[in-house]
């Protein structure tokens, strides 16, 4: 049987409190296990199909001021196309979902094919003891107001799927 228990705590705290015995297992960051050096610790890695990660999990994201015309431009090689698409088109989906911090949402967008221009989103919701859960699937093509319409139905599909019944 598997009861899933709340953990609190640093990444330190949550790993002496499995290491006691607290817990027979806990889940955590592999990036996050990875920057800080405990590779070792990692028993098992989920793929996306078996669990979601949160929207845009483990992206990189730069806040530059609209008036920092030269920083933008410095920072412009940096961006990475293909990320951009795949975690505007997941944060998209979570926002439609009402993700927050008190609202978790998962979801993880895919390249279709060899076209970069194009992402898929899927998400996942799961309420009180798993009693919602819903799925979507959307392809959009990169920037432009059709990109924007194709994530916004994607948010659409997803709460319609996910609604009680």
């Amino acid at each position: 049987d598997l009861k899933i228990e709340p953990l609190r705590g640093n990444l330190d705290t949550r790993l002496r409190k499995l290491d006691e015995g607290l817990y027979d297992a806990i889940v955590l960051a592999a990036a996050g296990l990875k920057r800080l050096r405990l590779e070792a610790r990692i028993r098992a890695v989920f793929e996306p199909d078996v669990m979601l990660p949160a929207a845009g999990q483990g992206a990189l994201g730069i806040e530059v001021r609209t008036d920092q015309v030269e920083v933008t431009q410095a920072l412009a090689p940096l961006i990475h196309h293909e990320t951009w698409l795949r975690i505007a088109a997941e944060r998209a989906v979570s926002r439609v979902m009402g993700g927050s911090c008190s609202m978790p949402t998962a979801g993880a967008a895919s390249r279709l094919g060899r076209c970069v221009s194009q992402a898929a989103a899927g998400a996942g919701v799961a309420a009180g003891a798993g009693h919602r859960f819903g799925g979507c699937r959307s392809i959009g093509s990169a920037g432009g107001r059709r990109t924007q319409d194709n994530r916004a139905d994607a948010g659409r599909q997803f709460d319609a799927s996910a609604a009680p019944g």
